[in-house]
């Protein structure tokens, strides 16, 4: 995830909670999260799950943890979802080939 989300993303989760940080204390969370594991996600995983979450998280202090959970049950299930489309694409292509093998013995 780019800096820049993430600066963007925290300016929205101070609107949400209404305690607006100053510049240093937004620079200081920002370098946290960019530490964090955000910064492997990608910008539209770690968007979605950041409005997945911050709808109910009722303290700032929560988000973090929260979004990280949630960005990796998203990637969870991507990569579950993948795996279920590589194994039909495979399983696709044997039936194809099986039904050419029977058309070529007839």
């Amino acid at each position: 995830m780019t800096m820049e989300k993430i600066i963007e993303l925290l300016a929205v989760a101070d609107g949400y909670f209404g305690k607006p940080q100053t510049d240093e204390s937004r620079k200081a969370i920002s370098t946290v999260w960019a530490k964090s594991d955000l910064r492997t996600a990608p910008d539209d995983i770690a968007e979605q799950a950041f409005y997945d979450v911050i709808q109910h998280c009722k303290w700032q202090d929560k988000l973090l943890p929260d979004w990280l959970e949630r960005i990796q049950k998203i990637q969870g299930e991507r990569l579950m979802t993948e795996r279920c489309l590589r194994s039909h694409r495979k399983l696709q292509k044997m039936l194809k080939a099986r039904a050419e093998r029977k058309l070529l013995k007839e």
